[in-house]
């Protein structure tokens, strides 16, 4: 795929080279020569986009298709996972990256979640994905108690994270504050962050488990 990808690049870059060689010569009018580059350029984005959509597509399903092993060998699932990772780029890397850094954080490896989430700044997530990543950053620190690292994330994407307050996980986001808040002291704003996570969902469950985090908070 990759060589294939290489010989179609070389092709258009070869086709506009033509072009430039084809106007000094006078053969072709300036109208012709940036008709011919635009449509060359257009044909390499097209060709681009649809190899990035074709990727894309074979690792999502590559991620199901693994998704056995994380109970039964999770090591493995986890060097497949970096493997995809390392041949992946753009959008979808971001995307693996936040992925390897969530599924850490449900087999209840926090510490490893929170260094991947470090060690990498997104590039391609558009604002909601980076409100995820950065939410689900400062909610690890916060309950790792690593406080002033929380304050740190919080203060630096403070920005992302407000961008979201109207997006289906705001509830996450308010709570994540909410407990920053109150590891920091101030109880009363921690309080008035669960009321709006509260107001942020419909779900049941999780106005329960918000209430009962208030209830401790008391």
């Amino acid at each position: 795929m990759y060589r294939k990808r290489f010989f179609q690049t070389f092709k258009n870059i070869a086709i506009v080279m033509i072009f430039f060689w084809l106007r000094e010569k006078g053969y072709v009018n300036n109208w012709g020569f940036v008709i011919g580059a635009l449509a060359t350029i257009i044909l390499l984005a097209v060709l681009t986009q649809r190899f990035t959509v074709k990727r894309t597509m074979k690792n999502l399903d590559d991620l199901k298709a693994m998704t056995p092993l994380l109970k039964s060998d999770p090591q493995s699932y986890f060097d497949q996972l970096d493997g995809l990772i390392q041949s992946s780029n753009g959008y979808e890397h971001d995307y693996l990256i936040l992925h390897k850094a969530n599924t850490l954080a449900k087999i209840n490896k926090a510490d490893q979640a929170i260094k991947v989430l470090e060690a990498y700044h997104p590039k391609y997530l558009d604002t909601a994905n980076l409100g995820v990543y950065y939410n689900n950053l400062l909610g690890l620190l916060v309950q790792t108690k690593k406080t002033k690292k929380a304050r740190a994330v919080y203060n630096e994407y403070k920005d992302i994270l407000e961008a979201n307050f109207s997006s289906s996980f705001a509830y996450s986001i308010y709570t994540n504050i909410a407990n920053l808040k109150y590891q920091e002291g101030h109880k009363a704003q921690a309080q008035e962050f669960l009321y709006k996570a509260m107001a942020a969902t419909d779900d049941k469950k999780i106005r329960e488990s918000i209430k009962k985090l208030k209830a401790q908070m008391d």
